[in-house]
């Protein structure tokens, strides 16, 4: 009896001892890996994280910058030995990629809808596959936004408040704004630079990129692709921008400076400019990118950015899902300060915060803010997934028309020859992961 009365005693400590809550050192630890990129996102991340760490009872997160310079090489030798992080980066054109593969799992398990019902209805689709939610946007910048010079526009007898909105209207603009000392555009003449720049502006002419959804065959020899090149090569033969850009396609240096009027570049100038030429604020304008009808919904630009997921192998995907959540679907008050710190140049895609920025006096005033957040980010498109070698084929041919003048039909049969032959050297036929057929 007394023998049965100790295990009894030992049974019930033991019990005790097990429903006790977790101490810190206890605690379930999620790893984070994320690309460094600005030193203000570092920041924001390891002040936040420190929040949640301190407010959790039972998760750690210990979060690791990753340089993109080895980001590939880490991540693949951390899955080799099966060691990889709960939750890491992804970029958003990549996300349906990696879901295919099993790499990431499904936050939707996890999350509730109205996480995603949050989102904007352009960025759910980005973030989810055959059905679930397998990544939660974390920024995004646009790639295309009309910047121009206000004082410029009135020395030309240009309405400052009334920038153009088609591609006619650029040109139009563009030849009074041009004189001996200033271009009235700017655009990227270097294939490389052209190929991605032009993103927006292809999706916009085309309805789509340079080959066909399933990325079967090219989609570049037609008239869409024609009219599209054609502004090209009539701004270089007006004469009304330089024969090669000022500078590189991710500052506005020029409009800045004054040797050009207009032009598109990426949103993250926002803060390049307040940081590198706080003289001109006041006189640079914000607008979308023109589009060929005038109408900014129908896609002006293609956006650029980035995602928190699960690691396909996460021992603790619940407690990761839920971190995610909390940091990038909670609280809008989190990413209203992320944005704020980026100048918001990169923002977030979720309604709520939309909302947080209409309520607030202050933001809601400034023009740059509100022009990206409401007229731009709500119809931009993902950057294409397809391999970089399909996209520098639409850069090389407007280079060859507007640099070498080669004849436009020319140009665009060259390019969708190449780009054929590419697909089929590659069999890059059918491997579309966000493709759901006809």
């Amino acid at each position: 009896m007394k023998k049965l009365l100790s295990l009894t005693l030992a049974l019930l400590i033991a019990m005790s001892v097990m429903m006790l809550p977790a101490s810190a050192d206890e605690k379930v630890t999620i790893q984070l890996w994320i690309q460094p990129w600005d030193t203000f996102q570092q920041e924001w991340m390891n002040d936040w994280v420190e929040v949640y760490n301190d407010e959790s009872e039972n998760v750690r997160v210990e979060v690791t910058f990753v340089p993109d310079s080895a980001w590939a090489e880490k991540l693949k030798a951390a899955q080799a030995d099966r060691k990889t992080p709960d939750v890491y980066c992804v970029n958003l054109s990549n996300i349906a990629k990696e879901a295919a593969l099993g790499a990431i799992q499904p936050l939707d398990t996890y999350l509730d809808e109205s996480f995603f019902d949050d989102l904007q209805d352009n960025f759910k689709a980005a973030a989810s596959k055959d059905g679930h939610y397998y990544a939660y946007p974390y920024q995004v910048e646009a790639g295309q936004v009309l910047y121009y010079r206000k004082d410029l526009f009135e020395a030309a007898g240009l309405d400052p408040e009334t920038p153009p909105t088609t591609w006619d209207e650029v040109i139009e603009y563009a030849q009074k704004l041009t004189n001996k000392y200033t271009f009235g555009y700017q655009l990227n003449t270097a294939d490389g630079d052209i190929a991605w720049t032009s993103y927006g502006m292809q999706y916009n002419f085309n309805g789509g990129y340079c080959i066909t959804e399933n990325w079967d065959k090219a989609n570049v020899n037609n008239d869409n692709y024609r009219a599209l090149l054609n502004v090209f090569k009539t701004m270089h033969d007006l004469g009304i921008v330089p024969d090669a850009a000022l500078s590189n396609p991710f500052h506005v240096q020029p409009v800045c400076e004054g040797s050009v009027a207009m032009m598109c570049a990426g949103s993250w100038n926002f803060q390049l400019i307040k940081d590198d030429y706080p003289e001109v604020v006041d006189l640079i304008g914000v607008a979308p990118a023109p589009t060929r009808d005038g109408d900014y919904t129908n896609v002006s630009s293609a956006m650029g950015g980035w995602s928190l997921a699960v690691d396909g192998a996460s021992t603790h995907p619940k407690e990761a899902a839920e971190f995610i959540g909390w940091l990038l679907g909670g609280d809008p008050e989190i990413m209203l300060d992320f944005c704020t710190r980026a100048g918001f140049g990169k923002c977030s895609v979720r309604k709520s915060v939309s909302a947080a920025v209409a309520e607030n006096e202050e933001l809601s005033s400034n023009s740059w803010l509100v022009t990206l957040m409401d007229k731009i980010v709500p119809y931009g498109v993902l950057e294409p997934a397809f391999p970089w070698d399909i996209s520098l084929e639409v850069g090389q041919a407007i280079n060859r028309v507007v640099v070498f003048g080669q004849d436009i039909d020319a140009a665009l049969a060259e390019a969708e020859t190449n780009i054929n032959n590419y697909i089929e050297l590659n069999h890059t036929a059918g491997t579309n992961p966000s493709y759901k057929g006809e």
